[in-house]
Parts: structure tokens; sequence; C-alpha cells
């Protein structure tokens, strides 16, 4: 659901955060899709890349990556809503509070 939801934001605004935002989500979905491809081959009987993905190089390389991402996704996200204009723009306010639509 992230990986779809950053990528229609990059494709409706091509920033900087919603690109962000795409890349960190696929590469969590990477992850998390390779280990569960593991676990379905492990039980096939084949176990040669479930020993790959339960090194320990990979498994901390892993954890890290996913740890970084769950850090710096809200930040992301925060950065995007920050710089994100305002639906209403249309709307201009005038000298004594009131609004007019342009």
């Amino acid at each position: 659901m992230v990986v779809i939801g950053a990528g229609v934001l990059w494709t409706r605004t091509k920033r900087l955060p919603a690109l962000l935002q795409l890349i960190m989500g696929g590469i969590d979905f990477f992850l998390l899709a390779a280990k569960q491809v593991a676990l379905y081959l492990r039980a096939a009987g084949k176990t040669d890349f479930y020993d790959f993905t339960c090194d320990p190089n990979v498994e901390e390389a892993s954890g890290i990556t996913l740890m970084i991402s769950v850090a710096v996704f809200p930040i992301l996200y925060l950065w995007y809503a920050l710089g994100e204009k305002a639906s209403n723009d249309a709307i201009q306010r005038t000298a004594d509070g009131s609004t007019i639509n342009s």
C-alpha cells in the first residue's frame, strides 16, 4: 500500500519527498518479499535462498535498512505535507479579511 500511495504521489506531483518515499517503499517491499519467497522455498525443500537470506550479514543489512526506512518515512511525509500548497489557492483574502474567488 505504501508503494502504491507513493507512486500515485510521485506521478501527480513529481516532488522529491514522494520519489524518496517510493524508493524506500520499493526497497522495503523487495526485502520483505524476498524473505517470504525464501520461507516458501524452504518449505518446498530448497534451502539455498533461505540460507542466503538468513546469513547474519544479510539479516543485519536488511534490519538496518528497514529501521532507517521506518525512521525516515514519516520525516519525508512531513516534508511533503509542509511543502504542499493549500487546496484552496483560488481563494484570496482581501484587506478586510473576507475572501473572494479569482
